[in-house]
């Protein structure tokens, strides 16, 4: 939905802009029209009539010319227009402030665009895209005001009904999720919690008290009072704390024992009064929670290092302990990973020593800057700021490392080392990429740019005139077909072939499938298809598999002479019990061939073997190619010389017992 939302917003612009570039046109060649421009401009007037809203104003902003569109949007017909100011038509959506900037940017001579929300006749809001754009006179002093709109009212109503739908949903999931997190809350308690009305009846309870009463679920508690729980004598000593507890209106904590099977455990009671709003007493909340463990604290110290050790051990993470005098007292096995540093190296070292023997391993680039540096940081509220050093222990390695201070009497702080080294190279190449892609589009959309200012700027022939609009729907193009394969990859890389359908399909079938649905240049001749007569199949998506047939079959035509032969075929991997079979579906074309070089980067995005910049192309088609193919379980095959020509297998695993059966999502 998204990405269907950016076309659409791309396409509104640019029909926005054609229409106010025609209205323009006009305007300033109407004292040099013909009898045949005179029909090109009412061909031309007619389509901004049906599409547009148009109006003229004085410089006080008295309506002098409103078009057929304008009359029916607002529901005024167009002699109620004509003498009245624009703010017939004013709501009291935008401010004064933003009326304000609006005149004073075209009574300064510029163009004003935006988004203005206008009252039509019978009183409903209506929603526009509007641009305002001064004409001059002979002296170049402001004459008029030109208003072209388009009318967004229900693109308008269809995000706010959205964002009205999302509000509810997002509320009705919000308090189910409180309750179940609730929930939740109360029945993972290590300790018996409950909710008394004044009579005595269990309101809430969790699933530890449940259990202790020996109830599969809390539900049947709820009712309850103690008599129907507990013995009776323990049901009254319940009763009379309880209401000692409301008489009171004070909370009340207690230790009793509990010498079961032989050990004894200590619990801890504590009960507290419910008030209303109105300070009325209404019941009791209360837990019991098991502090035995308070009497085994050594025994649970020392199991609760254990543990620590254990996760400090196995944990990806670098740690470097320092005791109370700041000299390093532990290290873990994944710093010694990073770093190459044992324990036997730093162990015993002071601050500065360790700095020094952590920078021998660094490179000159991104060096360890010291402790003090760490600690400026944490006071001057960047806790969570880390600074990056570059190690150079068996190839570039980059970490984060970041001091956090403990107080306790064995621990005075910790150095925390974090390996990012993946994360900075995802950060690099996104950028390469980011850099890639402007430049990729700015090169067509560059000519489009120029092509059109001639257009409109210089008096130009017929033909050249053609010449010229060819040039820029060309290019054009091009960017379209850059943003539309640039989506495609985008929605392919990220559900990882989640969306795709796998079913069996006969090879033969959906290569005639591609064939046929391909279109070639119509000066070259159709591929010439070698297919066996033993019926293939194997498991794919359909419509996938056929875009990377198409976007292989593109590239052949493009890169071959007009008299070049481009081949298809099929073929079988050899037998071989360690790989799976599988299927190649071959593209072989007689065009102008790659070096190995350009062999090796034929999968990288923005790609393109021909530098001349004579064939057009995006550069991703292959990369597309890649990612279908290898979602598939399969792998794409290159083999090309320069002169001679290239060929391109496409290798998918072979289905040897065909099923019927549809298989959605990733294998």
């Amino acid at each position: 939905m998204h990405d269907a939302g950016i076309c659409s917003e791309i396409d509104t612009r640019y029909h926005f802009d054609y229409r106010i570039h025609a209205a323009k046109w006009f305007c300033q060649n109407e004292t040099n029209m013909n009898l045949e421009n005179l029909r090109d401009f009412d061909t031309l007037w007619e389509s901004i009539n049906q599409h547009a809203i148009v109006s003229m104003t004085d410089l006080a902003g008295n309506i002098t010319f409103a078009n057929d569109t304008f009359s029916r949007i607002c529901g005024y017909s167009r002699e109620e227009l004509i003498g009245k100011n624009h703010r017939i038509l004013k709501s009291d959506v935008q401010s004064a402030e933003f009326w304000e900037t609006m005149w004073k940017t075209i009574s300064s001579g510029h163009v004003w665009r935006g988004v203005v929300c206008n009252l039509a006749k019978d009183s409903t809001r209506y929603w526009v895209q509007t641009q305002i754009s001064p004409f001059f006179d002979a002296n170049g002093a402001i004459e008029k005001y030109v208003s072209i709109r388009t009318d967004i009212s229900a693109h308008k109503r269809a995000l706010d009904e959205l964002e009205v739908a999302k509000s509810l949903k997002v509320a009705t999931e919000a308090l189910e999720l409180r309750k179940l997190y609730l929930r939740a809350t109360l029945d993972n308690l290590p300790f018996q919690f409950w909710l008394k009305d004044a009579q005595g009846r269990y309101l809430a309870v969790n699933q530890v008290l449940a259990d202790a009463c020996g109830f599969n679920t809390v539900d049947e508690l709820i009712g309850l009072t103690d008599v129907d729980i507990w013995p009776a004598a323990l049901a009254l000593k319940y009763q009379t704390i309880d209401a000692q507890v409301m008489q009171s209106r004070q909370e009340q904590t207690r230790e009793e024992t509990n010498d079961a099977g032989g050990q004894r455990l200590w619990f801890e009671v504590f009960i507290k009064p419910l008030f209303a709003n109105n300070g009325e007493v209404t019941g009791t909340v209360g837990f019991t929670r098991d502090i035995s463990a308070r009497k085994l604290a050594q025994a649970q110290l020392q199991e609760r290092t254990e543990q620590l050790d254990t996760i400090f051990d196995l944990s990806p993470d670098g740690f470097v302990s320092f005791d109370t005098t700041r000299r390093v007292n532990y290290l873990n096995p994944a710093f010694t990973r990073m770093s190459g540093i044992t324990s036997t190296q730093a162990e015993g070292l002071d601050e500065q020593a360790f700095s020094s023997l952590l920078g021998r391993h660094c490179s000159n680039a991104c060096q360890f800057q010291g402790f003090d540096s760490l600690r400026r940081s944490n006071e001057n509220d960047d806790a969570d700021k880390r600074t990056q050093i570059e190690l150079t222990l068996g190839g570039k390695r980059i970490l984060e490392v970041a001091l956090r201070s403990g107080n306790t009497s064995a621990l005075s702080q910790v150095l925390y080392f974090r390996d990012v080294t993946n994360e900075s190279e995802v950060e690099r190449l996104k950028g390469e990429f980011l850099n890639t892609a402007a430049h990729e589009l700015r090169t067509p959309m560059v000519s489009v740019y120029g092509f059109l200012e001639l257009l409109t700027t210089q008096q130009l022939d017929e033909v050249t005139r053609q010449e010229y609009l060819g040039v820029a729907f060309r290019h054009s193009e091009l960017m379209v077909s850059i943003l539309n394969e640039l989506l495609d990859l985008a929605s392919i890389e990220r559900r990882r072939g989640s969306d795709f359908v796998f079913e069996p399909m006969h090879v033969q079938a959906l290569v005639s499938q591609a064939v046929h649905g391909f279109k070639a240049q119509q000066v070259r001749a159709a591929p010439c298809l070698v297919l066996p007569d033993k019926p293939l199949y194997i498991l794919a998506d359909k419509h996938k598999a056929r875009q990377a047939i198409e976007n292989v079959l593109s590239n052949a035509y493009k890169y071959s002479t007009a008299t070049g032969l481009v081949q298809i075929s099929l073929r079988e991997s050899p037998d071989r019990v360690e790989a799976a079979p599988m299927i190649g579906i071959c593209i072989a074309d007689q065009g102008i061939g790659m070096t190995p070089e350009q062999q090796s980067q034929v999968f990288e995005r923005f790609y393109r073997a021909d530098t001349s910049g004579k064939i057009l192309g995006t550069g991703l088609g292959m990369c597309i190619v890649h990612e279908i193919v290898t979602l598939h379980g399969g792998s794409v095959e290159l083999t090309s010389a320069p002169g001679v020509g290239t060929t391109v297998t496409l290798w998918l695993p072979e289905l040897s017992d065909r099923r019927d059966t549809v298989i959605t999502n990733n294998r």
